[in-house]
C-alpha cells in the first residue's frame, strides 16, 4: 500500500476514537480493514504506530508524530 489520504484518514480516526473497532464503526467498514490499513502503514513507514495487546491499542511516540503530520496534510487538502 502506498500512503494515501484514505489510509491517513483511517489512521487519524483510529487515534481520535482510541479504538480500531470504534474507528471502523464510524467509517462504516469492517474492523479488520482498519487493522489491515494500520498494519500496512506501519510496514510502509517502518515504524510501529500503535502498541497493541489483546485488549488495548495505544499510540506510540512515532504514531503521535505521524498523527500530527496527517492532521496537517488532511487539513491542507480540505
Amino acid at each position: 500500500m502506498t500512503l494515501s489520504t484514505r489510509s491517513m484518514k483511517v489512521f487519524v480516526r483510529a487515534v481520535e476514537d482510541e479504538s480500531f473497532a470504534a474507528a471502523a464503526r464510524n467509517l462504516l467498514v469492517d474492523p479488520a480493514a482498519v487493522s489491515r490499513t494500520i498494519r500496512s502503514l506501519e510496514d510502509d513507514l517502518g515504524v510501529s504506530l500503535f502498541s497493541r495487546s489483546t485488549r488495548v491499542s495505544k499510540i506510540t511516540s512515532e504514531g503521535k508524530k505521524f498523527y500530527r503530520d496527517c492532521q496537517q496534510i488532511l487539513q491542507r487538502l480540505d
